[in-house]
């Protein structure tokens, strides 16, 4: 009822297992299926930060990506996080890929300085590890307010991203 407890239903026998549930302060975002599980997106209310976890059985969580992290590692902007069609399995140079893309909305952002990043991350291990595959507005100008949407074509073997521009 507080957003705050994975839970497992069997869609045959509608049996529900409670999983893992996180503590007060934090609350579950979206989910976003991998091969070997799910991947979680959790807020903290207090930082408005957002982090991504993995987990194979819903009980046990590992956190694998800050969304938002700055590229040289030393802040976790508040107010970015990944919108509900902006995460998708496909393929990056012939390999298995999951790419994210970040929305930013955070009150700190000043247009393309400080707390303005945005960037797309893949992972190539379902999801346990991220690597930056573009970062933006880190010059000095604003050249994309925000990611939308990632949707892989598998009939044109190529990704394609919606930004939220004006």
């Amino acid at each position: 009822l507080d957003n705050r407890q994975l839970c497992r239903v069997n869609p045959a026998t509608r049996v529900v297992t409670n999983g893992y549930q996180f503590p007060s302060g934090q609350t579950i975002n979206d989910i976003f299926p991998c091969a070997g599980g799910v991947l979680v997106v959790a807020i903290t209310i207090a930082t408005n930060t957002y982090t991504l976890y993995r987990t194979t059985d819903g009980a046990t969580l590992t956190p694998v990506h800050d969304i938002g992290r700055t590229l040289d590692g030393s802040t976790h902007q508040p107010g970015c996080k990944i919108l509900a069609r902006g995460m998708e399995r496909g393929k990056i140079g012939g390999r298995d890929a999951i790419l994210l893309s970040v929305y930013n909305i955070g009150d700190s952002r000043t247009p393309g300085g400080s707390g303005d990043e945005i960037y797309l991350a893949a992972s190539f291990d379902d999801g346990l590890t991220w690597q930056r595959v573009g970062t933006w507005n880190t010059n000095g100008s604003r050249q994309i307010l925000h990611f939308h949407v990632v949707r892989y074509d598998s009939w044109r073997d190529c990704w394609w991203i919606g930004t939220g521009d004006t």
